[in-house]
């Protein structure tokens, strides 16, 4: 399947425009990126909608798994939340631009990625003649 990629104008990032999937019993699936602090909202339950562009054919019923994006590092954190299209308000209506859509969602379910473990940080080396704070050179 050919990939479109297009440059959000909101965030300046690269984003996948792909059809719906279609999952098990026909349903509708649309894979889109979510930055961190819209994740945190989802999680804590404190936003029920997503602006989108309206350049899917995104419909009541339709199922939307957000996968949290972070802007700064270009990759996916494995965080992801799964919601189903409740409400949906169109382009141009309340004022909406011709371009963007409100959904409103109800979450299923969350992944929450594990940890990937850190590596124990580097010990310092000191060197009898390195100058730290607080010594005087020597001459």
């Amino acid at each position: 399947m050919d990939e479109k990629r297009e440059q959000c104008a909101v965030h300046g990032v690269q984003a996948s425009r792909l059809p719906a999937q279609s999952g098990p019993g026909g349903e509708r699936i649309h894979e889109l990126k979510i930055w961190p602090s819209e994740f945190v909202m989802l999680k804590n339950f404190t936003k029920r909608y997503e602006i989108r562009r309206a350049d899917r054919d995104y419909q009541v019923g339709d199922t939307v798994i957000l996968r949290e994006w972070d802007p700064t590092t270009g990759q996916y954190s494995g965080n992801a939340c799964r919601a189903e299209i409740i409400h949906l308000t169109p382009p141009e209506k309340w004022g909406l631009p011709a371009d963007l859509c409100v959904l409103g969602i109800n979450v299923k379910y969350f992944h929450t990625a594990q940890p990937q473990p850190q590596p124990p940080p580097a010990k310092p080396s000191y060197r009898a003649e390195d100058n730290y704070p607080g010594q005087e050179e020597a001459e």
